[in-house]
C-alpha cells in the first residue's frame, strides 16, 4: 500500500470536500475518519451562515448521534445539531404536520408489534386514523425497501405547501451518515428534499459496509447517487485505525480498489483447524502461541446469541481473563424502544444521567420535571419492578405496550436483571469481547478473531462480502481469520484477490498461516 503517496492525496481530497459549495457524496472506507470530515464540514457551514438557516447531522443510531453532538459541543453553535434518522422524521415532520392531513390524529403511538404490520399503505393510514397507532409494513415489504414512516412523511411534504415551507425555511443543508444503510423510501425522501426544496445534502457512506440488506437497505442508492450530476463525489480510503497490512487485505478483496505495493509486515493471520477443534480450544491455542494477548483489547466475532453465550461460558471457565459478550435483546424491537433503552442506559451506565434520558427522547420539559424524572429513574435502581417502570411511562404521558404478546415492562425487567446486558448500554470497553459482526460496527480492538464460517450462507456457501469487510476493519494491530476446516474462506478470498487485482497477488502475499 503506497501510504506515502496516498496521504497527500487524501489531504487534498479533504480540502476539496470542505471547500465544496454544493451537494456532496463522500465514499469513506472504514477507519478513514468519516465522522471527523462530517463534523468539520458541518461546523464550517454553520459558522459561515449569516442568515437564519440550520444544519443537521442525521445518523442511524443514538450512539453515532451522541458522538457528533459531543464533537459539536465546544463550538456552541445554535444552528447546528445532530439527531437520529427517526428523531428527525418524528420531530420535524410527522408530529408537527400529520394533523394537517388527518385532523383527528393529534397524537399517536408507534408500534412494531406484528398485529400492526400491514401490506398496504392505505391500511396503515386507516390504523393511524382509527387507533392512533403508527404501524409498519410487513417484513416482506420492508425487505423490498418499503418504509411506511418515510412514505408518510414524503406524502405530507409533497402535498402541503406549509410543510415544504417549514423544512425549506429551517434547513439549508442536511448531513446524512451511513447512507449505504438507507432503504428505498428513505432515499426517495432525501432526494426530494434536494431536488424539490433545494436543500443541499452531504452524504457519507461506504458501499463495502452495507450489512443491513436483510431489512431492505441497499448500497445501490448510494452507488446511483455517485452517477448523479447533482452531486460531487469524493473518496477517502486511508484507514487510520488499522495496520497497513490489514488495510491492504481489506482493499484487495474489495471491488473497485487496486493494491499496488504491499506493506512489509504481515498482521493478518489464517488458521484452518483440520481436526475440527471447538472454538474455545482455538482461542486457547492462539493465546498459548502468543498470537493474541488477553491483556490487550480483543474482539471475537461469532454467530448467534446462543453460540456467543456458550463460547463466553466456556472461555470464562477455562481461561483466566476478563471476558464478556454483547448480545442482542428484544428492547430494540419494542414499540416504546426509546424509553426502554433510556431506562436501561440509566440503570447500567453511571455516566448516563436524566438530562441524557430527556435528550434521547427529544422532548422539551422544565427543570422541575427533569428533577421529578430523576427521582423516578432512581426508584428503578433501588427497587426494580413493573410499578416503578410504569410510573415513568405515566409521567411521560405514554402507555406501555406489548411486543409479540409480551408486556414491554416485563421485557425490560428481564434485560435489567441480567448483568451481562450492561455491555449493550454501557460504553465501557472490556478487554475481551465476544459479539456478532453487526454488534461490532463502530467498534475497534487491538486484535480481532473472526470465525469465518458465520460469513457464509449455509445453503449456498456464498460469502457475505460486506459483513466480511466490516469484521476485518475492526482490527487495529492483528487480524486472525479462522476457517471452517475445508478451506472455504481461503478458496473464496483467493478468488477475490485474483479477480480484483488482475492476478498480481495471491492469498499468501497478504496472510501468514498458523500451523
Amino acid at each position: 500500500m503506497m501510504t506515502e503517496k496516498r496521504i497527500p492525496r487524501e489531504q487534498r481530497e479533504r480540502e476539496l470536500i470542505i471547500a465544496d459549495n454544493g451537494s456532496c457524496i463522500v465514499l469513506a472506507s472504514a477507519g478513514s475518519g468519516k465522522t471527523t470530515i462530517l463534523v468539520e464540514k458541518l461546523i464550517k457551514e454553520a459558522e459561515k451562515e449569516i442568515q437564519h438557516f440550520n444544519y443537521v447531522a442525521i445518523t442511524f443510531t443514538n450512539k453515532a448521534a451522541t458522538e457528533v453532538k459531543e464533537r459539536l459541543s465546544n463550538k456552541h453553535l445554535s444552528n447546528a445539531h445532530a439527531t437520529t434518522i427517526d428523531g428527525f422524521l418524528e420531530s420535524e415532520i410527522l408530529r408537527n404536520f400529520i394533523k394537517v392531513k388527518y385532523p383527528s390524529v393529534k397524537e399517536y403511538n408507534q408500534s412494531y408489534e406484528s398485529k400492526y404490520k400491514m401490506n398496504s399503505y392505505d391500511d396503515l393510514i386507516n390504523l393511524i386514523i382509527e387507533e392512533k397507532i403508527l404501524g409498519s409494513y410487513t417484513n416482506k415489504k420492508e425487505k423490498n425497501g418499503r418504509n411506511f414512516k418515510f412514505e408518510l412523511a414524503l406524502n405530507l411534504i409533497e402535498e402541503f405547501k406549509v410543510v415544504q415551507e417549514y423544512i425549506k425555511f429551517k434547513y439549508k443543508m442536511i448531513f446524512i451518515d451511513e447512507y449505504q444503510d438507507c432503504d428505498q423510501s428513505m432515499n426517495n425522501l432525501f432526494i426530494y428534499l434536494k431536488d424539490n426544496l433545494n436543500i443541499r445534502l452531504f452524504i457519507v457512506g461506504d458501499i463495502k459496509q452495507s450489512i443491513y440488506q436483510w431489512r431492505g437497505a441497499s448500497p445501490r442508492y448510494l452507488e446511483e447517487l455517485t452517477e448523479n450530476e447533482g452531486f460531487s463525489t469524493y473518496t477517502l480510503i486511508e484507514n487510520f485505525r488499522s495496520q497497513p497490512s490489514i488495510v491492504d487485505y481489506s482493499l484487495a478483496i474489495s471491488k473497485g480498489f487496486i493494491v499496488d505495493i504491499l506493506a512489509e509486515d504481515k498482521n493478518v493471520y489464517y488458521y484452518n483447524p483440520t481436526d475440527n477443534l471447538p472454538h474455545k480450544e482455538i482461542i486457547s491455542m492462539l493465546i498459548e502461541k502468543g498470537i493474541i494477548n488477553i491483556n490487550d483489547e480483543n474482539i471475537i466475532l461469532g454467530g448467534s446469541n446462543v453460540e456467543i453465550e456458550n463460547l463466553y461460558n466456556q472461555l470464562s471457565e477455562e481461561i483466566r481473563g476478563n471476558f464478556t459478550y454483547i448480545r442482542k435483546n428484544s428492547i430494540s424491537h419494542c414499540p416504546n424502544k426509546l424509553i426502554l433503552e433510556g431506562i436501561a442506559k440509566y440503570y447500567f451506565n453511571t455516566e448516563y444521567n436524566q438530562y441524557d434520558f430527556v435528550e434521547g427522547l427529544d422532548i422539551d420539559i422544565s427543570n422541575q420535571d427533569v428533577q421529578a424524572l430523576y427521582e423516578k429513574l432512581n426508584l428503578i435502581k433501588g427497587n426494580l419492578n413493573e410499578e416503578n417502570i410504569i410510573e415513568i411511562f405515566n409521567f411521560l404521558g405514554m402507555i406501555p405496550e406489548k411486543f409479540e404478546e409480551e408486556e414491554e415492562t416485563k421485557i425490560l425487567i428481564d434485560v435489567l436483571r441480567n448483568p451481562l446486558n450492561s455491555t449493550v448500554y454501557n460504553p465501557v470497553k472490556e478487554q475481551n469481547m465476544i459479539m456478532t459482526t453487526h454488534a461490532s460496527k463502530g467498534l475497534e480492538a487491538d486484535n480481532v478473531i473472526i470465525f469465518t464460517e458465520y460469513y457464509f450462507d449455509k445453503y449456498s456457501n456464498i460469502l457475505d462480502e460486506e459483513k466480511n469487510y466490516v469484521g476485518i476493519t475492526r482490527a487495529k494491530n492483528k487480524l486472525i481469520l479462522v476457517d471452517n476446516g475445508e478451506e472455504l474462506y481461503k478458496y473464496t478470498v483467493s478468488r477475490l484477490i485474483h479477480t480484483n487485482n488482475s492476478n498480481q497477488f495471491n492469498f499468501h502475499d497478504f496472510i501468514e498461516e498458523i500451523n
